[in-house]
């Protein structure tokens, strides 16, 4: 017959463990590589996984009045609906690339989608300011590259 011990044994104890078994896994655990998870959300970020338009919604009204300034639901009505026009005027471009079987969506193809999606003048205007960036943009490169 065994002698009672005042001591508890580590199976009788719950959560208790061996020495050998505590080092072993404290080891184990730093030598696991950590894991990359999603940053907490604070409430800041948008729901569409941190594209955001603010920034150039900020820099655009500096330039056209410089005291304004945007509250944040008013960024966030103004974002989502760039990217509700974003995503209009892609699938629309993606039709017409369809359409002419094609496998590219080139500028033409947004060009075009742009006229259709906006209506009258707005659309006229749109199309200039894309076609004075795309000119801007080549300048830009072309001028890089002579360096």
């Amino acid at each position: 017959m065994a002698e009672p011990s005042s001591e508890l044994s580590s199976e009788a104890r719950p959560g208790a463990k061996e020495p050998e078994e505590a080092e072993s896994t404290t080891t184990q655990k730093q030598k696991q590589p950590r894991r990359r998870g999603r940053r907490p959300s604070h409430g800041r970020r948008p729901s569409h996984g941190g594209d955001s338009f603010a920034t150039y919604f900020l820099r655009v009204l500096k330039q056209v009045h410089v005291g304004l300034g945007l509250s944040q639901e008013a960024v966030s009505v103004m974002d989502s609906f760039v990217h509700d026009i974003l995503d209009r005027v892609a699938q629309e471009a993606g039709r017409l690339a369809r359409y002419t079987r094609r496998s590219t969506i080139t500028s033409r193809e947004i060009q075009t989608a742009v006229r259709l999606m906006l209506p009258g003048d707005i659309g006229k205007h749109a199309v200039s300011e894309g076609t004075m960036a795309l000119i801007r943009l080549s300048v830009r490169v072309i001028w890089q590259l002579t360096k």
